[in-house]
C-alpha cells in the first residue's frame, strides 16, 4: 500500500530557473457559482473575468505549468490550456483516501515536470506518470514488501525522477532515481544507515544543473528514540553522499543558489542564523544573517533572496527579504503582517496579502517579485476582493 505524507514545502524545488522575469498575466481562483466551487480566470491587467470549467463539479488544488492549468475535482485530475476555457482534459484519478484526507492540498502530490510535458501523481500502490498530449503513460510499482512515500520529484531536465520507498519490516528507506521511460531504476541509494519506523515529512531540493540533490527527512529510528531530522546531500553523477561539516547544528535545507550554494538554517538559540554552504562540493559556511527567534519563510533562487518571518504582535508572518550577502529589506513596511498567498511557477512573482492591524477583515493585496522589487501599486480592491480570504490552495498565478 502506498504511503502518503505531507511535505514541509514544495514538492520539487527547481532552484535557479531564470525564465520567470516576465510579469504574470492572469490568475485563476476557485469561486462559488450556483452552489459549486468553479474555476474563475481573472486577467491582471484588464479584461473580462471568465469561468473556466463547464459543469457543476467542485474544483480545487490549482497550479500552473508552462501554459497549462492543473486542478482536481474530487478524485479526478484535469488540465486545460490557460487560454482555452471549457476545454477540459482528464488525466486520471488520485486515491479516494488521499483525496478525502488532503482535499484542496492535493496539489502537493501532483507534480508536473520542469519542461511542462508530463505530470506524475500517486495511485493506490503505483506512481502514475502521463504526458499531457496522451502519447506517454506508465506506472512505477514498488518492490514486494515496500511502499512508495509520496510525493515524488522531477530532476531538472525533465525525464528522471526521485522517489522514496520504505520497507515496514526492516525499516529500510531507499532513494530511487529512474528515467520514467525506462523499466528499471538507474540508481538506488540506501541513505540512512538505520531502519526507521516511518517517514514523517520530507523536502527535496535540486541544484539548477541537476547534479546535486538535498533532502530534509523526518523519521523515528526503528530501534527506538525520538523523531529526528536526517540531512541528505548526494552528487548524482557519482551517487556518493556529501559529508556535512559538524559543529554548526544544521536545522534545515532551503534550496540551492544559482552558483550551487546550499542555503541552510543552523545554530542554536540566539546564535541561529541563515548560511550559504559551498559552492558544492565545497563545504565552507558563510553567514547570511542572524535569525534569533526569526524563521526562514523561504529561499528563492530566481531573486537570490531569503524571506525571513519576523513573528511580531500578530500571529501571522511579518516578512523581510535578505540577499545572500546580508542586505535586509522589510517588505510592505506599513503592514503589521504580510504573507504570500500565491506564487508563479518560477518562484519569482507573488501575490502578497497584508494588514495594518492584526485582525483586519479587509487586507490589502499586492503583486510584486518575491524580494519586494517591482511593486507598482495595490491590486484594485473591487476586482480582487475574493483574494482577501481565499485559501492559497485555491489560487494559481499563470504567465
Amino acid at each position: 500500500m502506498a504511503l502518503f505524507i505531507l511535505m514541509l514545502g514544495l514538492t520539487n524545488t527547481l532552484s535557479g530557473t531564470l525564465n520567470g522575469a516576465q510579469r504574470p498575466k492572469k490568475i485563476f481562483i476557485v469561486a462559488n457559482r450556483k452552489g459549486s466551487q468553479d474555476i474563475l480566470r481573472i486577467p491582471l491587467y484588464g479584461g473580462m473575468n471568465t469561468y473556466f470549467t463547464k459543469d457543476s463539479k467542485s474544483e480545487g488544488s490549482l497550479q500552473c505549468s508552462k501554459g497549462k492549468l492543473l486542478y482536481t475535482a474530487g478524485q479526478k485530475l484535469y488540465w486545460q490550456r490557460v487560454n482555452k476555457p471549457l476545454k477540459e482534459n482528464s488525466l486520471g484519478s488520485v486515491p479516494l483516501g488521499l483525496a478525502s484526507l488532503y482535499g484542496g492540498k492535493l496539489r502537493r502530490f501532483i507534480v508536473p515536470d520542469p519542461l511542462g510535458l508530463k505530470v506524475l501523481w500517486p495511485g493506490d500502490v503505483a506512481l502514475h506518470v502521463k504526458s499531457f498530449d496522451g502519447t506517454f503513460s506508465t506506472k512505477i510499482f514498488p518492490a514486494s514488501g515496500r511502499s512508495i512515500i509520496h510525493p515524488a520529484s522531477w530532476r531538472p531536465g525533465g525525464t528522471e525522477i526521485l522517489y522514496l520507498t520504505h520497507e515496514k519490516k526492516s525499516g529500510r528507506l531507499l532513494m530511487h532515481f529512474r528515467d520514467v521511460s525506462k523499466l528499471k531504476d538507474r540508481l538506488v541509494i540506501s541513505p540512512l544507515g538505520m531502519g526507521i519506523k516511518d517517514a514523517g515529512a520530507f523536502e527535496v531540493h535540486w541544484s539548477r544543473d541537476g547534479q546535486w540533490v538535498a533532502v530534509n527527512l523526518d523519521g523515528v529510528p526503528k530501534k527506538g528514540g525520538d523523531r529526528r531530522r536526517f540531512f541528505l546531500v548526494y552528487e548524482l553523477s557519482t551517487g556518493k553522499s556529501l559529508s556535512l561539516p559538524s559543529g554548526y547544528g544544521i536545522k534545515k535545507f532551503h534550496g540551492f543558489s544559482l552558483k550551487n550554494h546550499l542555503i541552510v538554517t543552523a545554530g542554536w538559540g540566539k546564535k541561529k542564523a541563515a548560511y550559504r554552504m559551498g559552492p558544492l562540493p565545497g563545504k565552507s559556511f558563510k553567514r547570511i544573517d542572524s535569525l534569533g527567534v526569526e524563521e526562514v519563510y523561504g529561499f528563492y533562487a530566481s531573486r537570490n533572496n531569503v524571506l525571513i518571518n519576523q513573528t511580531w504582535q500578530c500571529k501571522k508572518p511579518r516578512l523581510s527579504s535578505i540577499s545572500l550577502y546580508g542586505t535586509r529589506t522589510r517588505l510592505l513596511r506599513w503592514a503589521r503582517w504580510t504573507e504570500i498567498i500565491a506564487m508563479d511557477e518560477y518562484q519569482t512573482w507573488a501575490i502578497f496579502r497584508g494588514g495594518g492591524v492584526c485582525n483586519t477583515t479587509r487586507p490589502n493585496l499586492y503583486l510584486m517579485r518575491v524580494d519586494g522589487s517591482l511593486l507598482l501599486r495595490e491590486l484594485p480592491k473591487g476586482r480582487f476582493s475574493r483574494l482577501r480570504h481565499i485559501n492559497p490552495s485555491n489560487i494559481a498565478i499563470c504567465n
